[in-house]
């Protein structure tokens, strides 16, 4: 009986081994005992194979029969050592599973107790990881199939060898005003700084000489060379994910980390992953879920301990597939719009790629509104053939700002408006129909900002309007309904005072298109609008039961990109009346049952729901305790928000949401406005932006979209004018003004 591994070191003498005859995952069926002296050596074929290898020297009896399968060809397999929180990579070449009736390999390992179950590629190739620790012995053998009744081949075994990364750091020590110095370890660096010394002197033969941190990695045994044109990183396809691929030292492990933009200052969780490269140096990370300007961070590792200086790539740009504009209106911050003068006018464009996430374009010059430069007036420009841009059906003839240094908001004449990289998202609105809400707003002004928020989304976004507390005569229905925690599941809860806008109540739960995109929102406009005199009293729903349901909403929508808004009016915890939805009143204790609800969408990727809660209630002080746990909601942290505001402020409060839901490029242009507008105009175009785009395929090229497209009927937006008698007032400072012509 042969049982072997690959090891990873020169040959350095022998072990003892104590070996029993039968079969080994039963011990007591041994026969037959013998010691054997095992050596530990370099394997002939490559020095970067792993583990150990083990040469039975006695014979199995015959109580074992022989198995008809053939083992895993260790030959062709190669272990790393554990990397980041302890995953033990390995990967088998072509032929590495001989054996076509066994199209899986399973992996145990003997200390960590960890089991992984790869398949097996046509060419006999396949790629595993799993936990497990250095010196742990991995057994690898053959199975028909996944299940734990599968027909099982030999095994091979393999010893997990010990990590041999080199963790110390080193920087250059540089004195004041020096160009070169020595290298130094980050605790000699904290020892020197503690102790208020400086650098030494350059003296021959002290120490390993530098002039930049660069020079200090041969230290860290970064010796290993990545030729960055041998790389390739594709843009983000239609599901967010790029592929990585090219060719470095052969049987090498690779990281790769997903940074985002922690470079620039933005924290976000980095995602890690690693491939082994094969004979050749080939390696493939096939879906890394990314988009257009992340930081991807690749490092090389070899099992002798050398590796690579990490290398970094950006992510280039999805392709674009639409384009959002998000409005148009006088930039005040630089001047007024007057009858008959040119004025400013700021439009809000928000380019999109094939994975729905914003575009932030490559670009020169100042100022740089995004991470990689931002859209630029030489990326846009109006269409004029048949349908000039209008004001009031008279040619409104715009053209680009010209920055003004000196003048207040005219420094630049570009700019950005939120997150402009941010994806579509699906936003359900939580309203409060509670006599506490409606004692505050006595306008019924919710409604009104609520609507306004919903015009403004990106025609991509999808959102849903739930309404709680609401009295059942005023079409609030018992159609939603939950599992009773109380009845084991086994029970429902039907809760009255809850309503979907937009959906009949019958296919409440049931109907996905209670998430709608641009072209069906005008149902939920209607019913907002009809809203505005209704306030109702409590009758049995509460702000636990409008989450609840929002949450069923999304998940009926299969969102993947869900987000809540809470507009409510709460307060303190009461002794008297804990639980009295009437009063307004949502005690931590009630609500903390919700928390359970950060788990509601596994199944759709999503690990949990960020929310925004407003308080309108600023009479009576919110919670902390309510505040922290429905925020603990959030898919990670610093995703939810909880804001105090009183209804006067609760526009400010949207538009900040709007803002982190819908970014968006700003440009600035100078347009006629005709004689006879008087306050308001109707401002009418249609765009044309050309983008560049690293064609994969066929190298860079530009990609031109009209918005609308053509056939559609082009952006109509309202803009205010101040002052109809155009001319200009005493003392104002931005006339004289360019007249337009008639």
């Amino acid at each position: 009986m042969l049982l072997r591994g690959w090891g990873g070191a020169p040959f350095y003498g022998f072990t003892l081994l104590r070996i029993e005859g039968g079969d080994f995952r039963d011990p007591g069926a041994g026969e037959l005992s013998r010691f054997a002296w095992v050596p530990y050596y370099q394997s002939s074929m490559t020095a970067q194979r792993s583990a150990l290898l083990l040469t039975l020297l006695s014979a199995c009896t015959g109580a074992t029969p022989a198995n008809e399968f053939r083992a895993p060809d260790p030959d062709l397999i190669t272990v790393f050592f554990p990397i980041y929180d302890g995953t033990v990579y390995g990967r088998g070449l072509p032929g590495a599973m001989p054996d076509s009736a066994l199209p899986f390999v399973r992996i145990d390992s003997a200390l960590s107790n960890t089991t992984e179950i790869a398949p097996v590629r046509a060419d006999g190739s396949f790629d595993f990881d799993l936990l497990a620790a250095a010196d742990d012995t991995l057994e690898l053998r053959g199975i028909s199939d996944a299940s734990k009744t599968a027909l099982v081949g030999p095994s091979t075994f393999f010893k997990v060898p010990r990590t041999r990364f080199n963790t110390e750091e080193y920087t250059c020590c540089l004195r004041a005003q020096a160009t070169d110095g020595y290298c130094e370890s980050t605790f000699d660096r904290d020892e020197r700084i503690r102790n208020n010394r400086d650098c030494p002197e350059v003296l021959s033969g002290l120490g390993t000489p530098c002039t930049g941190d660069n020079d200090c990695g041969v230290l860290e045994t970064e010796l290993v060379l990545i030729n960055r044109t041998g790389i390739t990183v594709t843009p983000p396809n239609e599901k967010g994910q790029v592929e990585v691929s090219g060719t470095v030292s052969e049987n090498a492990l690779v990281t790769l980390e997903n940074r985002q933009l922690n470079g620039v200052g933005i924290r976000s969780r980095i995602v890690r992953s690693a491939r082994i490269s094969s004979d050749n140096g080939v390696f493939r990370f096939p879906n890394v879920t990314a988009q257009g300007d992340d930081e991807l961070v690749m490092q090389v590792h070899l099992l002798n301990g050398y590796k690579s200086a990490p290398t970094s790539f950006k992510v280039p740009d999805a392709e674009m597939v639409g384009v959002d504009v998000l409005g148009a209106e006088a930039w005040e911050g630089a001047s007024v719009l007057r009858n008959g003068f040119r004025g400013t006018v700021a439009v809000y464009i928000a380019p999109y790629g094939k994975d729905n996430r914003g575009i932030c374009p490559d670009s020169t010059g100042g100022p740089a509104t995004c991470y990689s430069g931002g859209l630029t007036h030489e990326m846009v420009e109006f269409i004029t053939e048949g349908e000039a841009p209008t004001i009031d059906e008279v040619a409104a003839t715009p053209r680009v700002t010209t920055p003004v240094p000196s003048q207040p908001g005219l420094e630049y004449n570009r700019g950005w408006d939120g997150d402009v990289r941010a994806s579509s998202q699906d936003l359900v609105i939580v309203l409060d129909m509670s006599g506490a809400a409606a004692a505050v707003d006595t306008t019924g002004a919710r409604f009104d900002q609520v609507r306004t928020l919903i015009q403004e989304l990106r025609a991509r976004d999808r959102v849903g309007v739930v309404l709680f507390g609401g009295d059942k005569t005023q079409g609030f229905g018992g159609s939603v309904s939950w599992d009773d925690p109380a009845a084991g599941g086994n029970a429902k809860v039907a809760v009255i005072g809850l309503r979907w806008l937009g959906v009949p109540e019958a296919e409440v739960g049931r109907s996905p298109i209670a998430l709608r995109g641009q072209g069906e929102r005008q149902v939920l406009l209607d019913e907002l609008m009809a809203l505005d005199d209704m306030h109702a009293v409590d009758d049995g729903a509460d702000l636990a039961d409008g989450l609840r349901s929002a949450v069923d909403m999304l998940k009926q929508g299969n969102s993947v990109n869900g987000r809540i808004a809470v507009i409510a009016a709460t307060k303190q915890d009461s002794p008297q009346a804990k639980l009295d939805p009437t009063m307004g009143i949502y005690d931590s204790d009630h609500i903390s049952e919700l928390i359970g609800l950060t788990q509601a969408i596994p199944r759709l990727g999503q690990a949990g729901v960020p929310i925004t809660l407003i308080d309108i209630n600023p009479m009576e002080p919110a919670n902390d305790r309510i505040a922290e746990e429905v925020v603990a909601f959030s898919g990670s942290p610093g995703d939810g928000t909880t804001t105090e505001i009183g209804i006067e402020n609760l526009e400010a409060a949207l538009e900040e949401l709007r803002r982190t839901i819908a970014g968006s490029f700003i440009l600035l242009y100078d347009m006629c406005v005709p004689k006879k507008v008087g306050k308001r105009g109707s401002l009418e175009f249609r765009l044309r932006v050309k983008l560049p785009y690293e064609d994969p395929a066929t190298g860079p090229r530009q990609v031109t979209l009209v918005s609308p497209p053509l056939g559609e009927k082009p952006y109509k937006f309202t803009i205010k004018v101040d002052g109809s008698d155009g001319g200009c007032r005493p003392n104002d400072v931005n006339c004289p003004m360019e007249a337009c012509d008639e």
